[in-house]
């Protein structure tokens, strides 16, 4: 080769490295900043929710339309004392719900029974504990219930118990619609 040649195909060689240099830094990601403290998420959700606004359900997503409970005093104005007595009995109970000691077992249970894998003796045993835990509910819901009734006058208990025949009628037709849904599954499939 003459040293025109050389030089020539060094340049090129350089040329090319210099191109490729670039395009591979234009590539690399960019350096991840730190979020001022004001935008760190602290454990608080936004106003819409977990998933944000117009994802599964729009603004409250699945609990739309609930009250955590509170349905069953709407329409009931409370005195101040009132609404100390309620605010001592909510705070106390929040207290008593702790996760039974069962959990764990249950929660085995269950992935084996959704895998198909549990056997008769576990599924009876997954039952036992399901219904215990139902009488549970069921009465920690009715010495809620007797709790409540003692603060509120009589006339307060009257639309307290209209308050939980709505609510027991809008459990009951949910229920119905879910077995229609559930029921129009099985036949399409």
């Amino acid at each position: 080769m003459t040293f025109g040649r050389k030089f020539i195909s060094i340049v090129t060689i350089a040329l090319a490295v210099v191109a490729l240099s670039t395009v591979s830094f234009g590539q690399e990601t960019p350096a991840t900043t730190e979020k001022p403290d004001s935008v760190k998420k602290d454990g608080k959700r936004s106003k819409y929710g977990r998933r944000g606004m117009h994802r599964k359900g729009g603004k409250r997503g699945y609990r739309r339309g609930r009250r955590g409970g509170r349905s069953a005093l709407r329409g009931i104005t409370l005195s101040d004392s009132q609404k100390q007595q309620m605010q001592t009995l909510l705070q106390s109970k929040r207290g008593e719900r702790r996760p039974s000691a069962g959990n764990e077992e249950m929660r085995k249970l269950m992935g084996l029974k959704r895998s198909g894998l549990a056997t008769s003796a576990q599924e009876a045993e997954l039952k036992t504990m399901m219904d215990k835990r139902k009488a549970e509910r069921d009465a920690a819901r009715k010495q809620m219930d007797a709790s409540i009734r003692s603060i509120l006058t009589a006339e307060q208990q009257e639309q307290y118990d209209k308050n939980l025949a709505e609510r027991k009628q809008m459990m009951e037709k949910r229920k119905s619609m879910r077995k229609e849904r559930k029921g129009s599954q099985m036949k399409s499939n």
